[in-house]
């Protein structure tokens, strides 16, 4: 027989019905406030800032590097990504399978990435692991190596997500947009992952140059949040600082042209269920005064400009 309720156990789980001829009112804006960012600069050159958070076990960190499309040739889109992702495929002493043993033994995550305008080493470790995890992050930023069969093996699986996207009207139609607005010589007017005779003509010693050449400490960016010091960062990225090294050199950033002139194209896709639209023009750049009050414009707008 089922128990009872009381009459305050009704009064709890009693569904009230919502007032639905008045209009809430909003609540009062949260008030947040950034927390302190301390600022150090490391004599190889690698610029850290450090949000301090006592409170935490983990310590999260990401290494932003000038290493992004727009440094690759003009004739390898998809460069910076293959580099970024065989970043943990082996050094001189580990393979991938050792640093992947390395890392999971110590419950530290490590994942390269890389976009458009720059690449970034995102790694989160607990702090009383900070010493070998960053150890491990430090042989990889200073003798990483790409064998064959890793490059090989990246190689089939971004040219199998390469026909996958070109089955999707949704990608088609942003290749397209970037194409038309920047040219297929231009970075922006490809897709980041590269093209299908890009990535087959991509060899070792593409992927190792670029690496020498753009994942130096001198004009990277290291962001730490956690359990940090500023006074004992030395000690702390010991590793780094004494194994990375590497004076910035110039890279090979492309200008934007001026704005295509308006035209419309048609990809026509036989048994498409619906059609994908895109309009678009170049925007502001990111230093532009007027970036912000852009943005809030686009949200009143709706959100998708």
């Amino acid at each position: 027989m089922p128990k009872r309720l009381s009459a305050e156990d009704r009064n709890r789980t009693k569904i009230r019905t919502p007032d639905r001829l008045h209009r809430p009112l909003p609540r009062s804006a949260e008030i947040f406030t950034l927390p302190a960012i301390s600022r150090v600069s490391c004599a190889n050159g690698l610029d850290i800032r450090i949000v301090e958070r006592h409170d935490l076990a983990m310590v999260t960190s990401s290494i932003v590097l000038q290493a992004g499309s727009i440094e690759e040739p003009s004739t390898l889109p998809g460069l910076s990504a293959m580099v970024a992702e065989l970043l943990d495929a082996g050094t001189s002493s580990k393979n991938a399978l050792g640093i992947s043993s390395a890392l999971e033994g110590l419950g530290t995550s490590l994942k390269g990435r890389a976009g458009y305008d720059g690449a970034s080493v995102a790694v989160s470790f607990l702090a009383r692991h900070a010493g070998p995890s960053v150890g491990i992050l430090a042989e990889l930023l200073s003798d990483a190596v790409f064998p064959a069969t890793e490059l090989e093996r990246a190689r089939r699986q971004r040219l199998a997500a390469i026909l996958q996207q070109m089955d999707r009207p949704s990608s088609i139609a942003t290749l397209a947009l970037y194409r038309l607005l920047y040219g297929p010589s231009h970075p922006y007017g490809n897709d980041a992952g590269g093209t299908e005779d890009s990535v087959k003509r991509l060899t070792q010693v593409d992927v190792a140059d670029f690496f020498d050449r753009r994942y130096r400490p001198a004009g990277a960016s290291m962001i730490l949040v956690g359990p940090v010091h500023p006074g004992e960062i030395e000690t702390f990225l010991a590793p780094i600082l004494d194994h990375w090294k590497g004076d910035k050199k110039d890279g090979e950033r492309k200008p934007v042209g001026p704005p295509c002139n308006p035209e419309k194209v048609l990809i026509h896709r036989p048994g498409a269920a619906q059609s994908e639209i895109r309009i678009g023009s170049i925007g502001l750049p990111r230093n532009s005064p007027d970036f912000f009050p852009v943005l809030i414009m686009n949200r009143i707008l709706g959100g998708q400009f």
